[in-house]
Formats: C-alpha cells, structure tokens, sequence
C-alpha cells in the first residue's frame, strides 16, 4: 500500500506538467542572489502586470461613472 501511494505521488509530480511548471519560474542563472533575481527578472513583469491591472481599473471605473 505505501509503495502503491509513493508512485501515485510521483506519478503526480512528474507525469502532471509540475516539474516542467517548477522549471518555468525557477531563476535562470543560480549564481545570482535572491534580491538579484527579484529585482532583474520579477521586478519588470511586476511593474508591467501592475500597469495592466490599473488600466482595466481605470477603464472599468470610468464606464461605471
């Protein structure tokens, strides 16, 4: 029973698309410190979600109004 509930939960994790969904957000160069990482590679996509975000905002409230 345990060995049959261990390759379920493998099967899970690398049959599933998980490991390939890790590797995507994972950061590209390891040499590179944490605060590096966030601030070369997530602070750009940050900043770009958040200016789209306020656009649907503003539109949707503009419409209301």
């Amino acid at each position: 029973m345990v060995v049959k509930a261990v390759k379920l939960i493998h099967d899970m994790h690398t049959k599933s698309g998980a490991a390939e969904a890790i590797q995507e957000i994972l950061p590209k160069e390891s040499s590179k410190m944490m605060i590096e990482i966030a601030i070369d590679e997530w602070g750009p996509a940050a900043k770009a979600r958040i200016q789209q975000i306020r656009a649907k905002l503003n539109t949707e409230s503009d419409a209301s109004h």
